[in-house]
């Protein structure tokens, strides 16, 4: 039994002297998950609001293989990834170190 309360002692330790690395690793994911939902939101609403060459009527449509995807739905679904990646990013940045 004795032993017991002196590697709970050293864990301990070996945990505090990580958590500084933790905090930067943190920061860095929490930057770069920022810019990255920045990224996919501006290109998000490039791709709603671009009306093709010279402003025509026609819809613009993106290819993925063999499929085309009107453009409008696309920059939809770039701009709510971008919202989720952004929360998770501001999450990861305001977050304390433990």
């Amino acid at each position: 039994m004795k032993g017991s309360p002196v590697r709970v002692r050293a864990s301990a330790s070996r945990n505090l002297r990580k958590a500084p690395r933790l905090g930067r690793v943190r920061l860095i994911a929490g930057l770069f998950g920022l810019l990255l939902g920045i990224l996919l939101g501006l290109s998000g609403l490039f791709l709603i609001l671009y009306r093709g060459e010279a402003g025509s009527e026609e819809d613009v449509t993106i290819r993925f293989g063999d499929t085309e995807v009107d453009a409008d739905i696309v920059g939809l679904v770039l701009v709510v990834a971008a919202v989720a990646v952004s929360l998770v990013a501001i999450r990861a940045l305001r977050r304390r170190p433990s």
